[in-house]
């Protein structure tokens, strides 16, 4: 008889074939299965039941046997969901209202959320693909994230030049009051 997921019946035939090793039967539901399928990608095949790959790892190939697939997600700045193709599947910030306040180091499986005062880094990567967190400095405020300059005027009205700090380039001259953060001197 042909029950269960590891043996299926195709139309005709007088006795049931085992599922092969790397696929799945058909239809994945009932006692009667008719076919098997070659087990796609971001999933894994085992008895002939077809599962994801499991959450920090992704099945780039087809026909994979065990839950860990192709292999593990150790990208900095990305993560990967159950069910993944490739170890860049979801930048770490992707979908968040605001992605500099989500960090995931190499392997990371979940993100992380940036601690109080403190911002993502490293601050060359795009926000949504940042893979640390630093305490924010002196001159600096940090919020959601974000690490922003301190600029203190002495008078108001007084003419203030922002500059690059690492290439101590003009980037902008205010005058008044005004706050600086990583967004608004981006490149």
């Amino acid at each position: 008889a042909c029950g269960g997921a590891t043996s299926f019946c195709p139309a005709g035939s007088a006795s049931p074939s085992t599922v092969r090793s790397g696929y799945y039967t058909k239809p994945e539901t009932g006692n009667t299965r008719a076919s098997e399928a070659l087990c796609e990608q971001g999933y894994y095949c085992t008895g002939g039941v077809r599962a994801k790959c499991k959450q920090g790892y992704y099945g780039a190939d087809t026909g994979k046997t065990t839950d860990t697939c192709t292999g593990a997600c150790d990208i900095a700045g990305f993560l990967c969901p159950a069910g993944s193709t490739k170890k860049t599947e979801q930048s770490c910030g992707e979908g968040q209202t605001n992605p500099a306040e989500w960090y995931c180091p190499a392997g990371a499986a979940v993100r992380s959320k940036v601690s109080a005062g403190h911002y993502s880094t490293p601050l060359s990567s795009p926000q949504s693909q940042r893979s640390g967190q630093t305490a924010c400095e002196d001159g600096f405020i940090c919020s959601l994230g974000i690490r922003s300059a301190k600029i203190a005027f002495t008078g108001p009205g007084e003419l203030c030049t922002v500059r690059d700090t690492s290439t101590g380039a003009s980037l902008h001259d205010y005058v008044g009051e005004v706050a600086v953060s990583e967004r608004s001197v981006a490149a």
